[in-house]
């Protein structure tokens, strides 16, 4: 079936203007980025060591598993590390394990080097993120995991079919993004990589201590068996 040269200007205006507004809101990000970074309830004291900071839990970081579980494993990383979306699910089989013991706090590290930030397509990810978490936190994991999949393929576009195949309310998610509201927690997750010194993600804390072996079942099992034994 032949298109006709009107639909097909049509359908290329459509997505040309989708790369547009995409494009506009990356640049937003960047642009609102240093400015949150001057904001003092945002600033992680850069004057502790690392061994000096304690990691935290705040109000919009992810939590899968009992929020009042003693064993907090904090995961630092990002969507577009494999390694991120492999450590999520071998947590997910500790926690299933161990339902009563172990919850998991993911950390959003969009970047941590100022050189590591070519754009802003890696923040909007984590936006798009905890947009989601404030929605429904028990559909967030299934949208980490969606992102994940196509990692070469950040845009709004894909948010906005896995937020439709979710279920969610898609008005709801774009008040959200849209807003960037969820931005200063954000910045202050990448302040906290920065004081522990964080270098390459994935990073594993057991409640405050550095996780130091291969994240896998069989060690974090282990690990787990010991500190409730």
């Amino acid at each position: 079936m032949d298109i006709s040269p009107e639909k097909k200007y049509l359908s290329f205006s459509l997505i040309l203007l989708v790369i547009l507004v995409f494009s506009f809101f990356v640049y937003n990000i960047v642009k609102n980025i240093n400015f949150y970074r001057q904001k003092k309830d945002v600033t992680v004291y850069e004057s502790q060591t690392s061994e000096e900071y304690l990691i935290g839990t705040f109000i919009n970081d992810p939590v899968l598993g009992l929020k009042t579980a003693p064993i907090s494993l904090y995961l630092f990383a990002n969507y577009e590390n494999l390694k991120s979306r492999e450590a999520v699910e071998i947590i997910d089989q500790i926690i299933k394990k161990y339902p009563q013991e172990v919850n998991l706090i993911w950390k959003d590290i969009p970047y941590i080097d100022e050189e590591d930030f070519q754009s802003g397509i890696n923040v909007a990810a984590s936006l798009a993120g905890k947009c989601v978490w404030s929605q429904n936190p028990e559909k967030y994991w299934e949208f980490n995991q969606a992102l994940f999949v196509k990692k070469n393929n950040l845009r709004l576009d894909y948010y906005l079919q896995a937020i439709q195949d979710l279920g969610l309310d898609v008005n709801n998610f774009n008040l959200c993004y849209s807003s960037q509201k969820y931005l200063p927690d954000i910045i202050y997750n990448i302040q906290e990589a920065k004081v522990l010194r964080l270098e390459d993600l994935p990073v594993l804390f057991v409640n405050q201590y550095q996780f130091d072996r291969e994240i896998n079942f069989d060690n974090l099992d282990k690990m787990i068996e010991d500190l409730t034994n």
